[in-house]
This record gives structure tokens, sequence and C-alpha cells, in this order.
């Protein structure tokens, strides 16, 4: 109970300090609502009644219709994000919303203008100007576009593309370009569709004088251009095998198969040249040099014999990079990870690996921050590159095509990103000693 003394029209509340704890939280779950910041940039778009699609992170795979009822006066400066425009939305369904919990995390996206039975393009395989490479006779010929709505992934043609026209859709190698022979690209360039064979695959390691089977007889296939999410229980296992999958580590024992490649019997100058040409590494952490600037901490991996990145930097990020606020839509919490290099663009002098494993790439950044870094690797990975993620997140994990669960160094678990539920589920288990 609170002795309160308050004048007309003042607010007040029963804690005598913003720390204490409330006796008890009155909700009302007819009355569910979605809050989200929006970049400013895009709040002269917003309007009360647009309409919204949202994501539930409770509810996999499910989208649910919403609109917008209120918008902000004022922009918001926060430090852990951009500045902002708080909106609130509900739902279409009313069923819906009553199912939801108070307090789960969502994702919105507004939806500022639609249009059906169009032509349209990647938006990453536009170049500077609104325009396209074309594969025509056997070469790559540059063709001006005529351009009407655009998001992240995908951009309507209105004029200047006849139906059916091969656009190249990846432009991060210096030999793409106007002029250049070149014909339709095969799906990865492993043998018979393989990029990566697992055989009897097991680690074990000496930890005060006990042995620690980190890898125990893993059998397993990633086909060329697969998304493949790998969990597990802290200790299963998942940070062995992607070191392993990535030549930082090798086996006791087993064939580990790059390629065609066995790479388990490279040495250490071979692993070296098999990591720069094959491999790209994704990492939950930023690992700056603190006496470098942002653009020379990017510049620095280039540094090495052979590549030539531009001194001026013209030469950094696919059109991807720098479209992003571009988009026809708005998305929700629009923060970015502190101290990270600007956005996860890759130069274009230097060829791009086949398979980029990813250690929870998106760990230290905002909801979308690290939505948009996945968005950017997932169009690589349906230009043809091959995907590797371990993560603990059931939302990254259902967005690959397969997921691996790991328990004390073995597969338990091989399924679909879309049935994640079954993933989670033995996750769980395993989580709880069943």
């Amino acid at each position: 109970m609170a002795d309160t003394f308050i004048e007309e029209g003042e607010w007040t509340s029963p804690r005598r300090r913003p720390s204490d704890t409330p006796v008890l939280d009155l909700i009302d779950t007819r009355s569910i609502y979605v809050s989200a910041p929006m970049d400013e940039v895009d709040s002269g778009r917003i309007r009360k009644g647009q309409p919204a699609r949202l994501t539930v992170d409770s509810q996999p795979g499910k989208h649910f219709a919403a609109r917008v009822v209120e918008v902000a006066p004022y922009v918001a400066d926060r430090l852990e994000q951009n500045r902002t425009v708080e909106i609130e939305l509900e739902l279409d369904d009313a069923a819906v919303a009553v199912s939801l919990l108070p307090g789960t995390s969502a994702d919105a996206e507004l939806i500022l203008s639609a249009k059906d039975g169009v032509l349209r393009v990647p938006t990453s395989a536009l170049l500077e100007g609104g325009k396209v490479l074309v594969l025509e006779g056997g070469r790559l010929v540059e063709k001006p576009l005529q351009l009407g709505l655009r998001n992240w992934d995908f951009t309507e043609v209105t004029g200047g593309l006849e139906e059916g026209a091969r656009v190249v859709v990846s432009l991060d190698r210096p030999e793409i370009k106007a002029g250049a022979k070149a014909g339709p690209r095969r799906r990865g360039r492993a043998e018979g569709g393989r990029m990566i064979r697992l055989e009897g695959i097991s680690r074990t390691f000496d930890v005060g004088g006990e042995p620690v089977h980190a890898l125990v007889d893993v059998h397993e296939e990633v086909a060329a251009g697969e998304h493949l999410a790998i969990m597990g229980p802290s200790g299963s296992g998942k940070s062995t095998l992607l070191h392993i999958l990535g030549c930082l580590d090798r086996p006791d024992r087993g064939v580990y198969e790059l390629v065609g490649r066995d790479v388990a019997r490279l040495d250490e100058a071979e692993l070296s040249l098999v990591r720069r040409h094959t491999i790209g590494f994704v990492f939950q952490f930023f690992h700056l040099v603190p006496r470098l600037t942002a653009f020379e901490n990017v510049e620095l991996p280039w540094s090495s014999p052979g590549y030539r990145p531009a001194s001026d930097g013209s030469g950094y990020g696919p059109p991807e990079g720098r479209r992003a606020r571009a988009t026809g839509h708005a998305p929700a919490r629009p923060a970015l990870g502190r101290r990270a290099p600007a956005r996860g663009d890759r130069p274009r002098d230097r060829p791009r690996p086949e398979a980029p494993p990813r250690r929870r790439a998106t760990g230290n950044l905002d909801t979308t921050s690290g939505r948009h870094v996945l968005e950017i690797l997932e169009r690589m990975n349906a230009a043809g590159l091959t995907l590797i993620v371990v993560t603990h997140d059931p939302a990254v994990a259902r967005r690959a095509r397969r997921v691996l669960v790991l328990k004390d160094g073995r597969v338990v678990h091989r399924g679909d990103g879309a049935h994640i539920h079954e993933a989670v589920e033995i996750l769980t288990a395993a989580e709880n000693g069943e």
C-alpha cells in the first residue's frame, strides 16, 4: 500500500524509488498492441491506419496483419539506437492478439506501397545509376533500367528489361564488368553438388588430465549452395565443429572433404590458402584494432599480397549495402551494433569465398541490424554461396533450409528450418539434461 499526496492533473506511482518492484501488474489481454521504433528517415511516410505485417518470435514462420494506430509526435534519441519515432500497431485478428503474451518480441514491417504482377530484379543486382549487367551472346552487357518500387530484397523494373533476361546478381568480383565473357553459373563448384563431406569426425581435448570428447563420430554432408544452421546447448561441440569446418582446427579422426579435397591432411601453408580463398568468417565479436579507424579496420584484411583495395574506398561495398536506406518499407528496430565497422560489405577486389561459416554473427547486434546482416548473407546464399550458421536463436535457425542439433558431441537431430519447433524441443530437453 502507498499513501500518496498529489494535486489534480499530476501523475503518480506507488513506487517510492524507480527501482522498487511493484506488488502486482494488472494486464488487460484484450488490449494487446505492438510498440516499435521506426527510423526517423521514414517518419514522414508513416500514417495512422497504414497496413503492416508482424512476425512474432514465439510463433516462427507466421505473419500477422496489423495496422498503425498511433505515431509519436516527437523523435527519440537513445544511446543504443538511432533517432527513432515510436509507433503502435494493433493486430487485425483480435483472437491472435489475445493469444500473445505481453512482452513478446515482435518485428513490424510497414507496407508503404505494393504492386502485384510486376517485373522485378534483386536489389543487390543494381549498379550505380540504376543499371544491371545482362548476359547476351556470351558477354555481359550493361543496361539502364527504369525503376519503380524497391525494398531491401527486390526492385520493380518498369522499363529497359525483358522478362526472362539473364541478370548478373553477384557483383563483388573485379572481372564481372561490361564486355566480359560469361556463361550461366552452375550452382556450386563441388563435385556432385556437394560442398562438404564429414565422415567419422572426432575431436578430443585433454582438460586437467581428463579426456573431453568434443565431437564423436560425426557424419554429415552439406550441399553446395545450402543454408545450414547448427544448434545445441553449451558444451555440445558447436564451436569445435565450426572450427574444423573453417580449417581452424583438425579432427583427431575422420575425413573432412571440402570441395572434394581432404583438407584434414593439408599442411599449415595449404590450409592458409584454403581459408583465404575458399572460406569466409563472420564472427560474433567485432575484433577491431583499437588504434585503427573504422575504414582502416575494414581495409586491413585486404592488405594480403595480390589484393588491391581502392585507396579512396570507392571499391568497397556491394549495392545492397549502399542502398539499404532506400527501401520500399520501414523496418522496425533500426539500431546499430556498437563499434561495428560500416556494415557487412565485402570489397570487390577480393574473391568471394564459397562457404562462409558464421559464429553467431548477429549476437552483438540489435534485432534490426542483426536481421540486415542475415539478409545480406542470405542474398549471397541465394546467389550460390554455401552458408553455415551456429546460433542459439530459433528465429535465426528457422531461416535456414536445414538444422542440425548437437548434444555431447553427437548429431541428435536433423530437420528442416521450417520445422524449427522440433529442434527447439530437442534443444530444450538437452539443456534440461533429459
